[in-house]
């Protein structure tokens, strides 16, 4: 029954945000934040609706402490993401050039903030909590890890590095879930994440739309510079990616012990 109603609220969603229309709007930013916000919407309808009809059995703890999880997510996206970015620039791997730049920057920040809620949404709100509840939290980071994964099927034709940064990524997005019990921290992370590797770096793939501010180039071992996916297939990101969840898995586990 738990696979049943995964399947059916995955493709569900899938099927009918690929049937409702974007608004044809003339400005290109614009017409991303409509795209970023179509699908958004339609998987919070999907949400609510799976948690009323199962009497809201799963606690989706999408809030949880606010100012608290906020600042975890916040603090911990700058960490991530500044340890990345300067580890390659102090080994050379990379170097940037001014590109035609992201205006209105407000609004591609936005879109991409929609993004990245959806993401998180999707992947670390209802369908988590309810493999959570049914099964266990292992069953739950797997199952979602691997849905993650499929869904950034560019990391496929990247190669294995950028499976695995992404698999990284999915763990450090549910330790942190996890650490703070709240939706919030990990929309923060990945929202910094995407900010500035992508919207501002140029450093990672988003839609093919999406602009930045500088463009990336790899100078240096493929190993270390991602090659020509450079952040998405760096080690270093790897590097950093694990050893972030490992320390978050860590807390979660202190305080579980403590029972707090």
């Amino acid at each position: 029954m738990t696979i049943l109603k995964f399947a059916v609220f995955f493709i569900g969603w899938a099927v009918l945000a690929a049937l409702v229309p974007v608004p044809d709007v003339g400005d290109a930013a614009l017409w991303r934040l409509c795209a970023e916000a179509e699908p958004l919407g339609v998987l919070i309808v999907f949400t609510l609706a799976f948690w009323l009809i199962e009497r809201r059995r799963v606690k989706l703890r999408l809030i949880g402490e606010a100012p608290r999880a906020t600042l975890v997510g916040v603090l911990g996206g700058v960490i991530w993401t500044g340890i990345v970015v300067n580890v390659l620039f102090a080994l050379d791997a990379i170097s940037i050039d001014t590109a035609d730049g992201a205006s209105p920057l407000v609004v591609w920040a936005v879109a991409l903030l929609l993004n990245t809620v959806m993401q998180e949404l999707l992947i670390r709100g209802y369908l988590y909590r309810m493999l959570d509840a049914s099964y266990n939290k292992a069953a739950a980071v797997l199952v979602t890890t691997a849905l993650f994964t499929f869904l950034h099927g560019g990391a496929i034709e990247a190669g294995p590095l950028a499976v695995a940064n992404v698999v990284a990524m999915s763990l450090l997005m549910c330790a942190v879930l996890e650490w703070t019990g709240s939706l919030i921290a990990p929309i923060c992370m990945h929202f910094i994440w995407n900010f500035v590797c992508g919207l501002v770096l140029g450093g990672i793939s988003l839609a093919d739309d999406y602009p930045s501010i500088f463009v990336m180039a790899a100078t240096g071992n493929p190993l270390l510079s991602g090659g020509s996916y450079l952040i998405e297939a760096s080690v270093v990101t790897l590097a950093t990616s694990l050893v972030m969840a490992l320390v978050f898995a860590i807390l979660t586990f202190v305080r579980v012990r403590k029972g707090n």
